[in-house]
């Protein structure tokens, strides 16, 4: 898999970057609704903790040889020479290490009590023990469950870092009720409580899927509806409409390393266009660069072209230019030189590399996510789908044009 994105934040392609900052705060992995599937995935918001060998206002911080070692027992070291191949780890193992997990967790909040990191612990807590309930459906993984989402809400903590437990008890309740009023009570009070924060897609995209797994399309609809009312301007909530089949723009003022503005989507309508936001330090990114050109060569002339957003460092323009040219990269190729800053990665939310999309002749996004194969969303992400996915949406224009 390239550029897997990781629960604390960064992606593989984006050492000790932290995107914990985020207004919009999914906790959805994949948000494949189309397919049917609403996965709620733990979000970690692990925050740049103070020095720990210094005292803060509030005590010190808890040292990072201690949340390494809980990241480590939520998420076990795998082979990064083949990430595509499933754990052999049984079952009983990894709910054993889950729940490790959260013990270690306890030992840490018992002896950091007034850490100013504590909740980077806390919702590593919360994901070992709601995939421990999700696995085992025993009362007593319930009420860790239960009382760790407490423990979270009752803490000094602004809305972004309160609004996962609240979407597990919210998860819980749906799953607790006897009516659907009930239910739809839950999921209402899940996107009242948070309407007027910085956080409130986050509550509505997080109430949609709950909807839609609860088979309430109806309310889910109207969650979606007020999503796009209210926050069609949210680069992030405009990536989860989009996969939920939304039409809506790839929007991007851009510079090309020769200086050149561009405008997207309105300097390129009529092309089908693949955004690749790469970096030349990412080695999925240079991984993916040969599979682009065979693609850019052999499509260019039925109407492709390629856009790619460089998250190289500041004063690496040189740098850029130099790769580019030497491996032949004949697309578009633009540099803001602010790295994980670039304004278009941060305004969609993205925290990993590559990210390469997929936009049509008229502007709008087909997917954020080419790896993944658009007519069978439950096959294996590969560069090959890349293929398949600007073949199909070539042929889909090239159809639209001659009916007009």
């Amino acid at each position: 898999m390239l550029g897997r994105q990781t629960d604390r934040g960064g992606g593989r392609g984006l050492p000790g970057s932290r995107r914990g900052g985020r207004r919009f705060v999914p906790l959805l992995a994949g948000a494949c609704l189309l397919a049917g599937v609403c996965q709620l995935a733990a979000v970690s918001f692990a925050q740049e903790g103070p020095d720990p060998t210094h005292p803060t206002s509030r005590g010190v911080g808890v040292p990072i040889t201690l949340l390494t070692r809980l990241g480590q027992l939520l998420h076990p070291p795998v082979d990064e020479a083949d990430t595509t191949q499933p754990s052999q780890q049984t079952l009983s193992e990894r709910l054993e290490r889950l729940q490790r997990a959260v013990d270690f967790g306890y030992e840490i909040v018992e002896k950091f009590p007034d850490a100013d990191n504590l909740l980077a612990v806390r919702h590593d807590m919360l994901q070992a023990a709601r995939s421990l309930n999700d696995a085992q459906t025993r009362e007593v993984h319930r009420q860790q469950l239960i009382t760790i989402c407490r423990d979270i809400l009752a803490a000094d903590a602004p809305p972004r870092q309160k609004l996962p437990a609240d979407v597990v008890l919210a998860d819980l309740a749906v799953q607790d009720a006897k009516t659907p009023a009930q239910r739809s009570d839950a999921l209402r009070g899940l996107v009242d409580g948070y309407a007027n924060t910085d956080v409130a897609a986050g509550a509505l995209v997080n109430a949609a899927a709950l909807a839609y797994r609860a088979k309430m399309a109806e309310l889910g609809n109207d969650f979606i509806n007020t999503l796009a009312e209210r926050f069609s301007d949210d680069g992030e909530v405009v990536r989860f409409l989009a996969r939920l089949g939304r039409r809506l723009p790839f929007k991007a003022d851009l510079t090309t390393l020769d200086g050149q503005a561009i405008s997207l989507p309105d300097d390129l309508l009529g092309k089908v266009v693949i955004v690749d936001f790469w970096a030349t330090w990412c080695p999925q990114s240079r991984r993916s660069m040969s599979h682009l050109r065979r693609l850019y060569a052999a499509h260019k002339a039925a109407g492709l072209e390629i856009v790619g957003i460089s998250l190289d460092k500041p004063d690496q323009a040189d740098a850029v230019r130099a790769y580019v040219a030497e491996n032949q990269l004949a697309w578009i190729q633009t540099y803001s030189g602010r790295h994980v800053d670039d304004p278009t990665f941060s305004h969609y939310g993205l925290d990993a590399t590559p990210s390469i999309w997929i936009i049509d002749r008229q502007g709008f996004i087909v997917t954020d996510n080419a790896l993944r194969d658009l007519g069978n969303p439950d096959a294996p992400m590969s560069l090959d789908n890349i293929d398949r996915n600007v073949q199909q949406v070539l042929q889909r224009s090239e159809t639209t044009a001659s009916d007009d």
